[in-house]
């Protein structure tokens, strides 16, 4: 029997036109037939998303129609009723069904949308209303070509979506004090759902709010489910929220790049058996995210030893880091073996989605190997000898970003994913962009993050390029300014910042963030070096960035720091500065803080 339940709308939900069986015309806010005739109309949505080509607006018509214009994906007819009241709803729904959930799936296999999330949207309005917004919202990313990270509310179909937020909000709310264990997983379908809806709009303080709040809600569960229940319901329910629960986290562990704190013993993740083969790849998957965790406590302790002055709830010592250190090199050796042995066991019937997945595994592999030996010391041979890996991270993304173009036209980049609730390729190659000594390596990692706009949970890519930039411009500008007053007995002669093939360590600057200021106009980086130490001000460095055209450009301004008597030379510095295609800035402010200890 099917688990979905249907269910008939009250009177005060269905339009007083269809009531009377009078025609409406589906003016926004009220029709022009209910006023003509003398009745009272209670309106349709006031924002509406713009009109399809082609006629009527059938169900099939809308899914033929959105499906038909991207090229990725074959035709699929939906035969079945769609949800939504009005043309709107359904469309919004479609994409995000036909479009939104299979790019969100682009590098695993997951059946979180399919079996849990669409079908329990056929039955749940809240949950219906938080698809058909970020299916709207989506749709909006995908029509301005990259995505955005600010909320306007003079577009339409952020409007809309908006709307249709508010009401899977309200519907949630009016469900709160029901004590049904179905109701758990909407609550926390609704909690992913609207996660990921504020993390499109770049409210980054919303989103992190909802994903605290299920995380709540997820322990809150554990400790009710000791109560006896139904064997049937109570499986279900596991299944539901194991699911949703799984998402989360991974959400979770991200979020401590934007400053969470991920230190809570109750969402750790239990580990395999070590020695154990992985059966697939979502199990192999599903391990990392185990290793990632104790990866993350040994950033977070190198960050509390480097700090000046140290917390005082810090205890951590030299001796704890070095431990931790050597334990996390012995998990990732064995993690790397178990992944080598299950990739020659199922080379052969690999497809291409499963072959990016691996990659995809190593390359957050290689990542966590670099964070282990580079980022607890910026000595004068650390980075040096680790050179090779960081371009292997760089050779890895490139290689998972050109997959997606070998299902269409090579000059065609709709195959690329826009959205993804996974981490993929943006944190690596920011850690690149933030550590690596070669600046070919550096500018190889930017060109790949600009040839791929998107989103991966968190992650913006234009910002992460614009960070990178703006500190790979302080560091070459730092290196250049060195090598000129250095007196050396070589006559090697450097003539400008392009020159500059190589950053040693004296002209590193350490404990690096970026945030927007208010005013939306401004990245500031703030920053210092090894020589004035972690414990001084912050120097800043900012950005002015033009957002009135899609092609603007960005000039580096230098602050707390002297202007060069030559002029003319400055201005020749700044003009080989620009940046192209910033993303918009957000009014909220932003933190990409892996920070670089001293």
């Amino acid at each position: 029997m099917s688990n979905m339940s249907v269910r008939l709308l009250p009177a005060s939900f269905v339009p007083a036109a269809i009531r009377r069986h009078v025609k409406c015309d589906e003016t926004p806010i009220a029709c022009k037939n209910c006023h003509s005739a003398g009745w009272k109309c209670d309106g349709y949505d006031e924002n509406r998303l713009p009109h399809l080509s082609g006629g009527s607006c059938t169900n099939k018509n809308i899914t033929a129609t959105i499906i038909r214009s991207e090229p990725s994906f074959s035709l699929h007819l939906n035969t079945t009723p769609l949800p939504g009241g009005n043309s709107n709803e359904r469309r919004g729904f479609v994409y995000f069904q036909f479009w939104t959930v299979p790019k969100m799936s682009s590098f695993f296999d997951t059946h979180l949308w399919h079996n849990l999330v669409l079908p329990m949207s056929h039955s749940e309005r809240a949950v219906t209303h938080a698809v058909i917004a970020l299916g709207a919202l989506h749709e909006d990313i995908e029509a301005r070509g990259v995505p955005l990270s600010r909320a306007e509310l003079t577009n339409h179909r952020q409007r809309f979506a908006l709307e249709q937020y508010t009401r899977a909000l309200s519907l949630l709310s009016s469900h709160r004090h029901v004590n049904d264990p179905k109701l758990r997983g909407v609550v926390l379908t609704c909690c992913l759902l609207f996660v990921m809806f504020e993390l499109l709009r770049g409210l980054y303080d919303e989103a992190f709010v909802h994903l605290q709040q299920g995380l709540s809600l997820v322990k809150a569960f554990k400790e009710v489910d000791t109560q006896p229940q139904s064997p049937l319901v109570l499986e279900s329910s596991k299944y539901i929220e194991t699911a949703l629960s799984d998402a989360m986290m991974r959400l979770h562990l991200q979020s401590g790049f934007f400053g969470a704190d991920i230190s809570d013993p109750q969402l750790t993740r239990s580990r395999i058996d070590d020695y154990q083969g992985f059966n697939s790849i979502i199990e192999a998957r599903e391990e990392l995210d185990i290793v990632f965790q104790p990866v993350s406590r040994f950033m977070d302790a190198v960050r509390q030893l480097a700090s000046e002055p140290r917390p005082p709830d810090s205890n951590i010592t030299r001796l704890d880091v070095t431990r931790m250190q050597v334990c996390l090199r012995i998990e990732l050796a064995r993690y790397l073996h178990r992944l080598n042995r299950f990739e020659s066991r199922m080379q052969k019937s690999l497809d291409r989605k499963s072959q990016r997945a691996i990659d995809l595994i190593r390359l957050h592999h290689k990542t966590f190997s670099l964070v282990l030996e580079t980022y607890i010391d910026i000595e004068d041979m650390t980075y040096d000898v680790h050179i090779d890996g960081f371009r292997e991270m760089v050779l890895l993304s490139e290689r998972i970003t050109n997959s997606f173009d070998e299902r269409s036209d090579p000059n065609n980049n709709s195959s690329r994913p826009t959205f993804l609730l996974d981490m993929g390729i943006l944190p690596p190659l920011l850690y690149v962009c933030l550590t690596s000594p070669c600046v070919y390596t550096r500018r190889q990692a930017l060109r790949c993050l600009r040839a791929w706009p998107h989103r991966e949970g968190p992650w913006d890519s234009n910002l992460v390029a614009l960070m990178g930039t703006i500190t790979l411009q302080v560091e070459i500008e730092a290196e250049f300014k060195r090598l000129s007053t250095i007196k050396t007995i070589r006559k090697t002669k450097v003539s400008s910042v392009r020159d500059i093939t190589y950053i040693p360590p004296p002209s590193r600057i350490i404990c690096v963030n970026m945030t927007m200021d208010d005013n939306q106009k401004t990245a500031v980086l703030k920053y210092n070096t090894k020589e004035r130490g972690s414990g001084m001000p912050q120097l800043e460095r900012r950005v002015l960035v033009d957002e009135l055209s899609p092609d603007v450009l960005v000039v580096f301004r230098r602050f707390q720091t002297k202007r060069p008597r030559n002029r003319d030379k400055h201005r020749a510095s700044e003009k080989s500065c620009l940046v192209r295609n910033p993303v918009p800035i957000l009014k909220d402010m932003l933190r990409y803080s892996i920070v670089r200890p001293s």
